[in-house]
């Protein structure tokens, strides 16, 4: 974070050591790509209104649409770091064969511990509602975390390959 602000002061800097930018003014122009960029980093949305300010309206939406229902990523990813062999997880939406989106959760298992994702899945079965519980699971070592050690969930992978599926009761990890 640190170094982020450092090379946000770089823009307009003044001899004295502090910082000049005037509003829109050609140093405030790549200054406000940084932001901007860093914000999208973070997971939050940016707008502007017609006088140029910016304006952080916070993280990008936090759910997914199953089967005509809302499903807060929170909520699921609450009840999966409870079960004891989960150090941290992350949901997020990936598309549906037919119709929305179904869940993809990433475990990163505590202590280097060997998660069975079926028995993981049916776990969480016994917790979720059914339109709440991950259609498929997978294994990760670790997060990419923002400066503020949120998860970069934009930058994880919506692909299914790979995955323990629950619906298809198979695992493609080994397949």
């Amino acid at each position: 974070l640190w170094g982020r602000i450092i090379s946000l002061a770089r823009h307009g800097a003044t001899p004295d050591g502090g910082v000049c930018r005037l509003a829109l003014a050609p140093e405030e122009i790549p200054a406000r790509a940084e932001l901007i960029a860093l914000a999208h980093e973070m997971g939050l949305s940016v707008a502007t209104d017609p006088a140029g300010n910016l304006f952080f309206h916070g993280r990008l939406t936090d759910s997914v649409r199953v089967r005509g229902e809302n499903v807060s990523a929170w909520e699921v990813e609450h009840v999966a770091a409870s079960h004891p062999e989960v150090e941290d997880c992350a949901m997020i939406g990936v598309a549906a064969e037919v119709g929305e989106q179904e869940i993809k959760l990433f475990v990163q298992p505590r202590d280097a511990t060997r998660i069975d994702l079926a028995a993981l899945s049916a776990w969480l079965g016994e917790r979720l509602a059914p339109y709440q519980n991950p259609r498929y699971l997978t294994v990760v070592e670790a997060f990419e975390r923002t400066p503020s050690q949120r998860i970069i969930k934009h930058r994880l992978p919506t692909t299914r390959e790979r995955c323990f599926d629950r619906l298809g009761g198979r695992d493609s990890r080994t397949t």
